[in-house]
């Protein structure tokens, strides 16, 4: 509340109402919402408050009205909670806790302590490994040596989970500590990849973020202090419900009050009135103070009739259930965990408590209670269209191929083609025409691999020592085997190259040489070895279909092949290959007659290799780069961002004041009873005309009395002229003003569009650098994972066309069966466990979701029955193999689905739940990808109906072409090819 002489300034109290009292007139303060009964102290009051005699009680700013006191601190106030996160308003409120001092020795306690201590949750500055510095979120705390006392996982070079600064070095021992942080976009949330472990002195908190003046103006508003010699400050009791922190004084603090209060009785006994006199008696020299003392004596009844109403509401345990649930969803800061959000917990009606599903102690899930609202209020999920073309255990390797077919379809030398063309040329198997997408497909890999076999082979003399590995030495992790020189093929040969593979890293071969290098494996059809000698002698050439590729990708296929996959590749070979005398035609079909899995399987091995060629690396490289310093602009562009909305405040601000006091003059103006000058000539005349006549005509003649009269009217016509001219220029300036302001307001629109635009551009460009690993958009409350494959790298904007759903991970069904351990249970909210971070087991007031049979039964309520199964006996077969002691890996399985139709996607952006953590994320980044991902769809339908049409066309007429019509996947064109 603005101060007046360095006090409080009471406001007036609402007048009490009278029923029996009608058309009563009051006037309201346009300020303050006053009400005022009479006129005259409504003027008095609303000129003290226009006059430049207020203080801001934040900043101590004076010579303000009272309306720029009251803006000035809410100004500060919301700047000063901006600036400090919720995790270090805590942490100070805890420092600055019971000290003793005077508030400014408080600050620079607070300040000094925490200038250059981190803890997960602060927003810093970082100096990133370009030498930029960037806004960064720190994320854990990393050590090198963290030995805690607690039950909890012991850290050993490795991110300390739940483990802060402050407990690290009280109850154990911690070495350089280093910080996981991640970079962050202007609304301050994380950027993908950019997650990285720093030093210390990396880290910097912003001079103006931490200030102590920042500080001060914090302290100040959220702590309290009694006025007795020695009084310690304490966080004020809302706050301190807020963050959870204890206000209970310490026990020599304890003491000094006790003694403090102890006086005070004594004094007010000995200062109390003697027996037989009443306290209201005029003899009672006390009395004077009692009457003084007479409106905190009301104030204190109304307490306690506040109390005793909230006693009587106690009575009723279905009141007090249904407010505590009120209070603890108000007191929630969203997002939290998704699946631990209180609304599938509660009534429909939103009635009745919250009941709290996490596991017992005996690890068994809360069978027995139902969920109350299963849905938690939102419509149900569109139904997704399964992909039944291609089989589940297909389709991701066959999205990674044509993924990367089309990421790096320039460097490749392969033209662009859609997904769904892409699918048909696997399907193809008739030798009427060739198909040139399956055939360019694998050339432009065959021919990578050959140019990068050929510079090694350029390159081998001179390095041929370091390249060359002693069958005695340990094994190191090399190149592929077939980026190397390659010996005269021999039937002997035995198999020496294994790959191990990965979901998200690059394949890595690891080779073990004797006196010789070995490679290829052992063949049933000893004819294998013969097809495709010196495969990698030169490049396949254009023209005549590319003949001969087959043999050339049977050689390349038969020196990469590890042992893990020789027995499928034997039997591939057996089909492609059946006798010793097959011709190149013969081999030709076979390969067009092998299955669409098959053909996969061995493109997803040249892809496995090339990705490890040096132009691909180069490529990426190029990205980064790109991405860098795309970032950079980025940050700029939210500078920009920044800039334009603080100038639209700013310039609705300027309106809004202007306009209340236009509207605040003529309220003074009609209320004071004045009249216009119009008014006032009109009617003044008439009664100078009745009066004058009387007199004048005694002593005037009558033509003198016509030229006065004649006067008056001139004089009267001269003022309303006048006045009229007036009126014209305000109301020419009011339009100038008007025209200043709409011309401010369109300049604003136009770069709030342009910028618009560049940000557009900037998230497509982001996304076609971001090459270095293609993640999914996000993941729901079940742990589904979206993938949007389109317009990365140089691939099509509208390839596939679709918005992929794949299954969860491993990981993410880890996460799951956590859920039914009660000792370690970790599905908290972010923002419960920033106010508690020194625990491991965090417990929120709205309490937990269930375990893996409330998921499943939240799964089935929303149409995911075949889901649901699927993880129920994931998660049993996962715990099956830990039992096992003999099983040492799962069998990978998986399914996938997709939304094809674009009303699919407005339905489920419905679906999603912005309060929880990852549908949050997802919505987030569907709203950027919403356009592209439509027209997309749009397109494929499009293109779909008019192939339609045109296989109908064909169908009519009894010509034959070799050639498909225009548009479809037969008239294939590689516009790239080398």
């Amino acid at each position: 509340m603005p101060l007046l002489k360095r006090k409080a300034f009471p406001l007036l109290d609402p007048p009490t109402f009278d029923p029996q009292v009608k058309d009563r007139q009051v006037w309201v303060s346009p300020i303050t919402s006053e009400i005022f009964t009479d006129y005259e102290t409504y003027v008095k009051r609303y000129s003290l408050y226009r006059q430049r005699l207020w203080q801001c009680e934040v900043t101590g700013r004076s010579g303000l009205t009272f309306r720029e006191a009251l803006e000035s601190e809410r100004t500060e106030t919301d700047r000063v909670k901006e600036k400090l996160p919720d995790e270090l308003q805590k942490r100070v409120l805890q420092r600055a806790q019971f000290q003793t001092g005077r508030l400014d020795g408080v600050v620079d306690d607070v300040h000094d302590y925490y200038i250059d201590r981190f803890d997960s949750g602060d927003i810093v500055t970082c100096r990133w490994t370009d030498g930029v510095k960037y806004n960064a979120r720190v994320l854990r705390v990393v050590s090198d040596n963290v030995q805690l006392n607690h039950n909890g996982p012991k850290a050993n070079g490795k991110v300390t989970n739940g483990v802060s600064t402050q407990h690290a070095i009280t109850n154990g021992q911690i070495s350089d500590p280093r910080f996981l942080v991640e970079l962050l976009d202007d609304d301050n949330t994380g950027l993908d990849d950019t997650q990285t472990i720093v030093e210390k002195e990396t880290l910097k908190r912003d001079r103006l973020d931490f200030s102590k003046n920042l500080l001060k103006k914090f302290l100040r508003e959220n702590l309290k202090k009694e006025s007795y010699n020695g009084a310690p400050w304490v966080v004020k009791a809302s706050i301190a419900e807020k963050f959870g922190i204890e206000t209970k004084l310490p026990k020599h603090l304890q003491e000094i009050k006790d003694k403090v209060d102890a006086k005070s009785r004594r004094r007010r006994l000995r200062d109390a009135p003697p027996l037989g006199v009443s306290a209201d008696s005029s003899d009672n020299p006390f009395a004077k103070d009692k009457l003084k003392l007479k409106g905190t004596s009301q104030q204190q009844q109304q307490k306690d009739k506040q109390s005793s109403q909230v006693h009587h509401s106690k009575l009723d345990p279905k009141k007090v259930a249904i407010e505590d649930a009120r209070r603890m969803e108000a007191a929630i800061k969203y997002p939290i965990e998704d699946l631990d959000i209180p609304a599938y917990r509660r009534q429909p009606s939103g009635e009745g408590p919250i009941i709290d599903m996490k596991p017992d102690a005996n690890n068994n899930n809360k069978k027995g209670s139902t969920i109350p609202n299963p849905t938690g209020g939102m419509p149900l999920c569109p139904t997704p269209s399964q992909q039944q073309s291609v089989p589940s255990d297909t389709l991701g390797s066959l999205l990674m191929v044509w993924t990367f077919l089309s990421v790096f379809a320039k460097s490749l030398g392969l033209y662009p083609f859609p997904l769904d063309d892409f699918e048909s040329a696997l399907r193809h198997t008739s030798n009427d025409f060739k198909s040139d997408i399956l055939i360019e497909s694998n050339v432009c890999l065959l021919n990578a691999i050959i140019k990068e076999r050929q510079k090694s082979k350029s390159s081998s003399a001179a390095a041929s020592a370091s390249m060359t590995l002693s069958v005695n030495s340990n094994t190191h992790l090399s190149a592929p085997s077939s980026l190397r020189g390659t010996p005269a093929p021999s039937p002997s040969r035995q198999a020496s190259v294994v790959v191990s593979e990965d979901d998200t890293e690059e394949t890595e071969v690891i080779t073990s040489e004797g006196d010789q290098q070995v490679f290829g494996a052992v063949w049933t059809n000893p004819h294998i070895y013969e097809i495709g000698r010196a495969w990698d002698a030169k490049l396949i050439p254009l023209g005549n279909d590319r003949e001969g590729w087959e043999d050339i990708l049977i050689g390349c296929i038969h020196d990469i092949t590890p042992p893990a996959k020789a027995s499928q590749i034997d039997s591939i070979f057996n089909s492609l290959v059946p006798d010793e005398d097959s011709t190149l035609e013969e081999r030709e079909e076979a390969y067009l007659r092998l299955s669409l899995k098959e053909k996969v399987f061995m493109l997803e091995m040249l892809v496995g290799i090339v990705n490890q060629c040096a132009f691909i690396k180069e490529f990426m490289e190029e990205c980064q780069d790109q991405m860098t310093e795309l970032r950079k602009q980025k940050i700029d562009l939210s500078r920009e961002r920044k800039r334009i909305h603080a100038e639209r405040q700013e310039l609705e601000r300027r309106i809004e004041e202007s306009e209340r006091e236009n509207e605040s003059d003529s309220e003074l103006s009609e209320s004071g009873g004045e009249t216009g000058d119009e008014e006032n000539i009109d009617r003044t005349p008439p009664q100078q005309d009745s009066s004058s006549s009387a007199t004048s005509s005694r002593s005037e003649s009558r033509q003198a009395l016509l030229k006065r009269k004649q006067m008056e009217r001139e004089e009267r016509e001269a003022k309303r002229i006048k006045l009229y001219h007036q009126q014209r220029e305000e109301a020419r300036a009011r339009s100038q003003i008007l025209k200043a302001r709409s011309m401010a307001r369109r300049k604003l629109d136009e770069e709030e569009r342009q910028l618009h635009k560049k940000e557009e551009q900037m998230e497509h460009n982001m996304r076609r650098y971001n090459t270095l690993r293609i993640r999914p958009l996000g993941r729901d409350k079940f742990y589904n994972r979206y993938l949007y494959l389109d317009n990365i790298g140089g691939g099509a904007t509208h390839g596939a066309g679709r918005l992929f759903v794949q299954s969860p991970s491993d990981v993410d069904f880890t996460l799951l069966r956590e859920r039914n351990d009660a000792t370690t249970y970790t599905g908290s909210s972010s923002s419960y466990a920033s106010n508690n971070s020194t625990t491991t087991t965090i417990t929120p007031p709205c309490g937990h979701g269930g375990g893996v049979s409330f998921v499943s039964a939240l799964m089935q309520a929303q149409g995911f029955n075949k889901e649901a199964e699927f993880m129920e006996k994931r998660i049993q077969s996962m715990q099956d193999m830990e039992s096992n002691r003999a099983a040492t890996t799962l069998q990978p399985e998986e399914w996938w689905r997709c939304y094809d139709n674009p009303e699919d996607i407005d339905n489920l952006l419905a679906w999603l739940n912005p309060k929880g953590e990852r549908e949050h994320k997802l919505k987030k980044e569907l709203h950027k990808q919403q356009h592209n991902l439509m027209l997309g769809m749009k397109k494929r339908i499009t293109e779909h109906n008019n192939a339609s049409k045109q296989e109908a066309t064909r169908r009519t007429t009894r010509k034959s072409t070799t050639n498909g019509p225009v548009g479809s996947w037969q008239a294939y064109v590689n516009k790239f090819a080398k």
